[in-house]
């Protein structure tokens, strides 16, 4: 199994510091990867999507578990224990929290964990499948027929997310797991609100179905600063090439 990746987290053109964090775990089995978005005053955010990423990866390494899933739900909710911990120990991060996407890969196939608004893409073939649905007000509107999914993409409150690392001490954690056929040329795109709400789904399909990891990164940086950048953005992208 063959893995390549390159990782990216900017303030974007807007914000001042930069609540993304990004981490990647090579392991003898496999690769992990995980990408938060803190949400929270003063420096929470910032302090709790670094605290995700290092709990995550930390407790995935210590795990004695065979099973992927199992790991990367036991790493978020330690995570989320952390979080919640630290959060009461300093009133200036008091409600802070995080989205959090982590996704693993061994030579069975891809297992993934979520909360929030962060997502996870898999592209093969030309086509381009969102693995991670959103946990906000705006895709529970759509999920209930409120709303379209083409309205949901500029409504006001799309940034309103229902569910974080950090905020109650059980944390709901969506999983999902597949297999893949690693003859294919596949790739996944993990990344913050900042570049999905930045970038049409076909912006995506043309930057996955370039050849080189580094061209992929500058067309992403590119394009969410030509749409203005408002957020900061972070990504993952992994190819098996």
């Amino acid at each position: 199994m063959n893995i390549n990746y390159i990782s990216e987290s900017k303030c974007g053109l807007v914000r001042d510091t930069n609540q993304d964090h990004a981490g990647t775990l090579q392991t003898y089995d496999g690769f992990l990867a995980v990408v938060c978005d803190g949400v929270g005053g003063n420096n929470g955010g910032e302090r709790a999507s670094e605290l995700a990423v290092d709990s995550i990866i930390s407790a995935f390494k210590e795990s004695t578990s065979d099973n992927p899933l199992l790991k990367i739900r036991d790493g978020i909710r330690f995570a989320n224990k952390r979080i919640a911990e630290e959060a009461a120990l300093d009133p200036e991060l008091k409600g802070m929290a995080t989205t959090v996407v982590a996704l693993y890969l061994d030579k069975e196939g891809a297992y993934w964990a979520h909360a929030g608004d962060s997502r996870i893409y898999f592209y093969n073939q030309n086509e381009l499948e969102q693995l991670t649905k959103d946990h906000s007000l705006v895709q529970s509107m759509v999920d209930k027929g409120l709303i379209s999914e083409k309205t949901a993409e500029t409504h006001p409150f799309k940034n309103i997310i229902t569910r974080a690392v950090g905020e109650k001490e059980d944390i709901e954690i969506e999983t999902g797991q597949m297999k893949i056929d690693y003859a294919d040329e596949i790739k996944f795109l993990l990344c913050s609100d900042g570049v999905s709400g930045m970038l049409k789904k076909s912006d995506i399909v043309d930057i996955l179905s370039l050849k080189d990891l580094s061209d992929m990164d500058v067309r992403i940086s590119e394009l969410v600063e030509e749409n203005g950048a408002t957020d900061n953005y972070t990504f993952i992208i992994i190819s098996n090439k």
